[in-house]
């Protein structure tokens, strides 16, 4: 049986005391940066490029001349160099899994898991989850589709939940919903757009159901959200990194979501360093400053993502939330923007 976990899924990271908090992730950067520049070409030349010496000892604000990284760079070093590029630092024998990342096929690039890799995003899913209320033996219904990064980081935290995973056939549409008795919906919000959430406002209510949405922007808006939860009959709780937002879709996985409170998206701190940087200099900005998401996956194993460009605009809040989570929130909504130089 699942553990008793009260309100927090892990009380120990959520309620850290943010200055302990930056102590483990500049811990973590350290390490990353280390193994980066041990074993990936493709990260040491850029570190060596931007003045970086793991030696020296590395703190946030060193990272300020290392040029963001974009998607199109990913699929660029990994077509020259098949099929991961010279980014992959674990060694073949611990890949496990792999994943395309990104809508176009065009613009694709492989994120390769390490069991480590699928037990820490697993870890934090299920974090993600329980803090929107979901709770063992409740059904989960999955939106997105089975060999996908998302599913694959849902199925995981559903697993550690000791909930119950649903995966509709293709072509399922929210006003079925209630034929799987879901306590939950996870899905990207362009699949319940239009349409289909039109067809969705016939269903019975389900004031007990939590939808959990990836790329609603919109819902600082009060009134859009109201509007979402009636024509879908569901309680609805923002997420971002599931499925990011155009114009790059870099991510695949989950990095934060809103809690009961709904005031923003807490953000996985201990796996994640998310910076704000201005669009135009790159800058790094002052907190509640709305620039880009810039994301390092800081306990990645196999291929991690060192200062990576969502193509995502949002704005930090490190103050505590009302729910008693000391980690930072994506506040005001996360808008797409365009890759560096084409803004």
């Amino acid at each position: 049986m699942a553990e008793a976990r009260g309100a927090y899924w892990d009380a120990r990271l959520e309620t850290i005391p943010r200055d302990e908090l930056r102590q483990v992730q500049r811990a973590w950067l350290e390490w990353q940066l280390r193994r980066c520049w041990d074993g990936a070409p493709f990260y040491r030349a850029r570190l060596e490029a931007a003045g970086i010496d793991p030696d020296d000892g590395v703190s946030f604000e060193q990272l300020a001349p290392l040029a963001p990284l974009t998607p199109a760079e990913l699929v660029a070093e990994q077509a020259a160099h098949p099929p991961f590029g010279r980014l992959a630092v674990a060694s073949p024998a611990a890949w496990r899994q792999v994943f395309p990342i990104g809508t176009d096929p065009r613009q694709r690039w492989r994120s390769v898991w390490t069991e480590a890799d699928s037990y820490n995003v697993a870890a934090h899913a299920a974090r993600l989850l329980w803090q929107c209320g979901v709770r063992p033996g409740d059904r989960v219904v999955s939106g997105f589709a089975p060999e996908s990064a998302s599913a694959a980081a849902l199925r995981g935290g559903v697993t550690r939940l000791e909930a119950v995973l649903v995966v509709p056939p293709l072509g399922w549409l929210p006003a079925r919903l209630d034929a799987f008795a879901p306590a939950a919906l996870v899905a990207p919000a362009l699949a319940l757009s239009g349409s289909a959430a039109a067809r969705a406002s016939s269903a019975s209510a389900r004031p007990s159901c939590i939808g959990l949405l990836a790329g609603l922007g919109g819902l600082a808006d009060p009134g859009a959200r109201s509007a979402l939860e009636a024509a879908l009959c569901l309680r609805v709780f923002d997420c971002y990194g599931l499925q990011p937002a155009p114009p790059s879709e870099p991510l695949g996985l989950p990095i934060a979501a809103e809690c009961e409170v709904r005031a923003g998206l807490h953000l996985v701190e201990d796996q994640y360093l998310v910076e704000v940087l201005d669009p135009d200099s790159g800058v790094p900005l002052a907190d509640g400053d709305e620039g880009v998401l810039v994301v390092t996956t800081l306990t990645r194993e196999a291929t991690p993502l060192v200062r990576l460009w969502t193509g995502d605009r949002g704005r930090l809040d490190p103050s505590p939330c009302p729910c008693g989570r000391t980690t930072a929130r994506l506040v005001g909504g996360v808008r797409p923007h365009a890759a560096p130089g084409a803004a």
